[in-house]
């Protein structure tokens, strides 16, 4: 029986209405990104946009971007952006990093396997500013294989996003040269990825064991790292580059050595899984006893029943917890949360003592809530932090975790600090 083979077309009418599926479509240039403008300007919502497998190189990839840049192309909101193997160099990826910068939309951009070089050390630097001013979550830029070190160098140290949570840096060329840079970014704070992937690269063990330590003595936020295939074919490289490796660690010998730096590193992602856990969790209680006993001022009710009957014993002779200087209120409230850092308790009782931060109504039925992007870290709106964060589970399951995950990030409480109780 002869199958029917579907067209692009008809893979796009397949999908779901805001997904836009042109993988292998024979794209190519300023033709294919004017085919690419003209199905996005054809839908009303475009949440989702993959064209891996074409050939859109620097010139279709400038013409797209400069659409989805322009007012008209930014009120998409698109989300999620694959252009793996579309044969696009650093012109393109300049493109690419316009549309990135300050957008609060896209959450994962995936550029497997292009033609970036990564040559000039002040681009870079602006694309991680770019990165550090967005909301991406998810940043692949897998089998590019010409970034290198030099890419590393003037990247990583400017790279400050909270809200990347995945990068992926596989098979990019990376050597002995570059495990500094990477030990100095995953002990830093301003490494709060949960995944890395540095698989088929050239790290060697010293690299290996370098950043593995690092892990053990500064991160809790990684829960998986992929380092596999990184054997250095440069010896003297391996043993003489990397300084912040142990000075007692002997030179790798054969397969037992990577084995047992394999063991070393699964119990600390573990340790930094379980450390996630307890952090969340502690934060989602604290917000609700933080909040009504931090509020300024007094429920109506109380107020009316006072000014209605000022001998009701009831509301005078309560102990107020109010009462007690601010110091000590935080202090006691302090113990319901012992495992977050007293920077990630501060952020929550700010949050849970001001009433810009309510949750709306309960007369505002689920179906009709209206989700607002927020610029990166400014206060949620109340339209993000529904009444269900702080205990009323009226919204379906996905949309109470999505709510929840945003306000866990919000106030730095995806992960574990070390201020806390380890």
């Amino acid at each position: 029986m002869l199958r029917r083979i579907a067209s692009p077309t008809a893979r796009i009418l397949l999908t779901s209405p805001g997904h836009i599926d042109l993988i292998d479509a024979s794209l190519a240039s300023v033709k294919g990104a004017q085919q690419v403008i003209s199905s996005i300007s054809s839908r009303r919502a475009v949440t989702q946009l993959d064209l891996s497998h074409n050939r859109l190189g620097d010139e279709g990839c400038t013409v797209l971007f400069s659409f989805l840049c322009s007012d008209y192309g930014r009120t998409y909101g698109i989300q999620k952006i694959r252009l793996n193997s579309n044969a696009i160099g650093d012109a393109g990826l300049a493109a690419i990093v316009e549309y990135i910068a300050n957008n609060v939309a896209l959450k994962e951009l995936y550029l497997q396997n292009n033609l970036f070089s990564g040559r000039d050390p002040s681009f870079c630097s602006r694309l991680a500013a770019a990165l550090n001013s967005s909301c991406i979550e998810v940043f692949t830029l897998t089998t590019n294989r010409e970034l290198s070190d030099g890419f590393l160098h003037h990247f990583l140290p400017n790279l400050d996003c909270p809200s990347l949570i995945e990068l992926h840096l596989s098979d990019v060329g990376l050597t002995p040269l570059a495990a500094p840079t990477l030990v100095q970014f995953v002990a830093s704070p301003r490494c709060q990825l949960h995944i890395l992937k540095l698989n088929g690269n050239r790290l060697g063990f010293r690299g290996v064991r370098a950043i593995v330590r690092a892990i053990e003595r500064s991160n809790y936020s990684l829960s998986t790292i992929e380092m596999y295939s990184n054997d250095s074919q440069d010896a003297s490289a391996d043993t003489s580059d990397v300084t912040s490796a142990d000075d007692d660690d002997e030179i790798p010998n054969g397969l037992e050595s990577w084995k047992e730096n394999d063991k070393l590193l699964r119990p600390l992602m573990l340790r930094n899984q379980h450390l996630r856990r307890i952090t969340q969790k502690e934060a989602l209680s604290l917000l609700p006893v933080s909040r009504a006993l931090l509020m300024q001022g007094r429920s109506p009710s109380i107020a009316s029943n006072e000014a209605t009957n000022p001998d009701h014993k009831e509301t005078r002779d309560v102990f107020r917890f109010a009462s007690l200087p601010t110091e000590l209120q935080l202090y006691i409230l302090s113990f319901l949360a012992p495992h977050l850092s007293p920077v990630q308790r501060s952020r929550i009782f700010t949050y849970a003592s001001s009433r810009s931060t309510l949750p709306p109504l309960l007369s505002h039925l689920p179906s009709s809530r209206r989700i607002v992007p927020v610029a990166k870290n400014s206060t949620p709106i109340v339209d993000e932090i529904p009444a269900s964060v702080e205990g009323y589970k009226a919204q379906p399951k996905n949309i109470w975790d999505g709510f929840r995950w945003k306000w866990l990030g919000s106030v730095g409480c995806l992960s574990f600090e070390p201020n806390g109780i380890l």
